[in-house]
C-alpha cells in the first residue's frame, strides 16, 4: 500500500492513499461515507480510481483521523518521566493528558505531544499496535520553527506506541486541581 505523507493533504488523495488510510485506521466504506455526508457507493468510486474525492474532504479525514503512526517514529532506548515531586504520584503508565515526546525516523528534533486517547478509551477506536493517540503541540531540540517542522503541523493528530516514547511529563492529576478564581468576601 501507498504511504500517506502528511504533506499531501494540499491534493486529492490517491485511491491506494485512500484505502490505506481507511482500513489503517480500521473503518468501512460506510464510516468514510457518513462522516463525509456521500453515499457509501461514492467512496467505493473513489476508491475504484473513478473521480477524484475533494481536496476539503480528504483534508478532513486526515485532520480527525490522523496520518502518523507508530511505524513513523523512532523507537526510544528507554523512557525518562518527569513528574512534580510533591503533587504527583509516581506512575509506569501513559494517560490522557500526559505530555509525551517522540522522535520522526531521520529527525533531529523530537515532537511534543499531548495524549488524547489511549488502547482502553471507548471514544477512539485505536488500531493495533498504535496504542494511543496525540495532539502535536510543539517541536523539541530546535529553535523557533513557527507551526510547521519536517512535514509535521502543530494541530496534527499522531498515533504511537509506549515503545516510540522517549519522554513523558504526566499531567497534573484531577483531585488537584486548584480554583481558578475564589470569590472574594
Amino acid at each position: 500500500m501507498e504511504k500517506i505523507i502528511s504533506g499531501s493533504v494540499g491534493r486529492p488523495p490517491t485511491a491506494a492513499e485512500l484505502i490505506h488510510l481507511r482500513t489503517r485506521h480500521g473503518r468501512t466504506q460506510a464510516a468514510v461515507a457518513a462522516r463525509l455526508d456521500v453515499t457509501p457507493r461514492q467512496v467505493q468510486r473513489w476508491e475504484a480510481g473513478v473521480g477524484t474525492m475533494p481536496i476539503p474532504s480528504w483534508q478532513l479525514l486526515c485532520l480527525e483521523w490522523g496520518t502518523r503512526f507508530a511505524e513513523d517514529f523512532t523507537p526510544a532506548p528507554g523512557i525518562t518521566r518527569g513528574w512534580d515531586l510533591h503533587r504527583d504520584q509516581r506512575r509506569e503508565t501513559i494517560e490522557r493528558g500526559d505530555l509525551v515526546e517522540l522522535q520522526p525516523h531521520g529527525a533531529a528534533f523530537y515532537l511534543r505531544a499531548i495524549v488524547a486517547g489511549t488502547a482502553s478509551d471507548a471514544i477512539d477506536a485505536v488500531p493495533s499496535g498504535d496504542g494511543y493517540l496525540a495532539i502535536v503541540t510543539g517541536f523539541a531540540g530546535v529553535e523557533d520553527t513557527g507551526d510547521e517542522l519536517g512535514g509535521f503541523r502543530l494541530g496534527e493528530r499522531v498515533r504511537f506506541a509506549l515503545a516510540n516514547v522517549f519522554h513523558v511529563e504526566q499531567r497534573v492529576p484531577r483531585d488537584s486541581a486548584v480554583p481558578i478564581c475564589q470569590e472574594r468576601r
